[in-house]
């Protein structure tokens, strides 16, 4: 990458890379917790699978998508 863009590019592409995954996480469990708590459903991170199995389904399966959107090239190529 230093080559191409600089020195700063392989420095700062890793960071944001960081920076994107701790954020997919983040907005994973909110949005589990969102559904779940609009329909009822024993949500939350501090409860166990057997305590809330539909939360961490949907916790899981948003994290697959979401890794899947990144992994794939063709859901984001300019073309």
């Amino acid at each position: 990458m230093a080559p191409l863009a600089g020195t700063w590019a392989s420095t700062l592409l890793p960071s944001a890379f960081e920076c994107l995954a701790v954020f997919g996480f983040h907005s994973a469990s909110i949005y589990s917790l969102f559904i779940c708590e609009a329909f009822g459903i024993e949500a939350g991170i501090d409860k166990s699978w057997g305590e809330a199995p539909a939360f961490y389904w949907l916790y899981t399966i948003l994290i697959i998508v979401g890794a899947g959107f990144i992994l794939i090239p063709t859901f984001h190529s300019s073309r």
